[in-house]
């Protein structure tokens, strides 16, 4: 009897660390990112919507330069652009430096786990992610 129990157990914990979670669609995960989906900063295909350009400083003193990151397929959405300083620490003023200014956003991350949700989907949670902003002549933080 105990022999059979152990057994049971065991089929039961297989299956469980055997379950397959159905993967969420990228409607589904813009659905759950809500209103942190920020168009001007994020595309989960590439393709970034023209109605909001992202303006940055190209002249001045510190100048600005567009920058894109791809994301591993944990994160969504996957692809990000912002904006950095292109002379980061350059020497501005006296006693200042050209900086990146930063900001957060909030992505998806997919959790490390073998369980689903309760409808049966992979489960994500909110992670905040660092980006840039734009770029200042600022008091060195040193």
């Amino acid at each position: 009897m105990i022999r059979l129990s152990v057994l049971i157990l065991f089929v039961l914990l297989a299956q469980a660390s055997l379950q397959r979670c159905t993967k969420r669609d990228d409607r589904s995960l813009l659905g759950k990112l809500g209103k942190g989906y920020l168009e001007q900063y994020m595309s989960w295909n590439q393709n970034f919507n023209s109605k909001f350009p992202l303006k940055y400083n190209e002249h001045g003193i510190c100048q600005s330069r567009l920058k894109f990151v791809q994301l591993p397929d944990t994160y969504f959405p996957r692809y990000l652009r912002f904006v950095e300083c292109q002379d980061e620490l350059r020497e501005c003023m006296f006693g200042k430096i050209c900086q990146t200014v930063d900001a957060y956003i909030n992505l998806l991350k997919k959790k490390r786990t073998s369980r689903c949700d309760e409808q049966g989907y992979e489960m994500w949670e909110i992670t905040p992610y660092k980006i840039g902003a734009g770029c200042e002549c600022a008091v060195d933080r040193q």
